[in-house]
């Protein structure tokens, strides 16, 4: 479109500016939608779903459906189920994990795992000492590595970037670790891998234990399709309600 930029688009140019760019960009180039379909919309802010009206033929009639599971509001956005909507519809029945991941994740927030779950190995929990260390996370890989899984259907979420920066030094056998989309092991902090799934999943607990972390675990169990290892201490388990069914 043609419009000047900031050159230092930090996350408060995102947050506030680009929603009146990209209003600007739609309005210069004539671009208008007939529908938009939003996903993850617990993390756009309420200005984004307001921008994005705005670019819809007839902001009143044109289709416009929003999908977000205000369990994931990893980043506070202002994310509001009561907001005024022409009608809200629950989806209650998990289509993602297996029947024992799904219980085990909608055990943290303190509910049942619905629907007609498919049969599963029971999730495993791995004891660290303290914060989980990276010699915990090799030992959980090399695990699943003995039982047929590789790069392409295992994935490592790290609590920390720092964690994942670590990892991605190291390598098992003939597999080295890297970033999510290269030929090794993935390993990816929990917020960059939401929206996506792995065939197993290691969630790794290297912190401690905020205010944020229930949810963030709840992120990171929930990418796990059928196989899921937790590595974390014993303040985490208690937390996060393991035993818990």
């Amino acid at each position: 479109a043609g419009i000047a930029i900031s050159r230092k688009r930090d996350r408060a140019w995102w947050e506030e500016e680009a929603p009146s760019v990209l209003i600007d960009a739609c309005s210069r180039n004539e671009t208008i939608y007939d529908a938009i379909v939003v996903d993850e919309g617990q993390d756009f802010s309420p200005i984004w779903l307001d921008a994005l009206k705005c670019v819809t033929r007839g902001v009143e009639a044109a289709p416009f459906f929003v999908f977000a599971d205000p369990r994931q509001d990893l980043w506070r956005r202002g994310w509001d189920l009561d907001a005024d909507f022409p009608f809200v519809w629950e989806l209650t029945r998990n289509m993602r994990n297996t029947h024992p991941i799904a219980k085990r994740v909608a055990a943290i927030m303190g509910g049942d795992a619905e629907g007609r779950g498919i049969p599963g190995p029971d999730p495993i929990w791995i004891a660290s000492d303290g914060p989980a260390k990276e010699r915990d996370v090799v030992n959980a890989v090399e695990h699943l590595l003995d039982q047929g899984f590789g790069p392409t259907s295992l994935v490592v979420l790290c609590g920390s970037a720092r964690m994942a920066e670590r990892l991605r030094e190291r390598s098992i056998g003939p597999f080295s670790f890297g970033i999510w989309g290269s030929r090794g092991i993935p390993v990816e902090t929990v917020s960059r891998f939401k929206g996506l799934e792995s065939q197993a999943t290691i969630l790794v607990l290297d912190g401690p234990f905020s205010d944020d972390a229930p949810t963030a675990a709840y992120v990171g169990m929930s990418r796990a399709r059928s196989v899921l290892v937790v590595v974390g201490d014993d303040a985490a388990r208690s937390l996060l309600s393991w035993e818990t069914w």
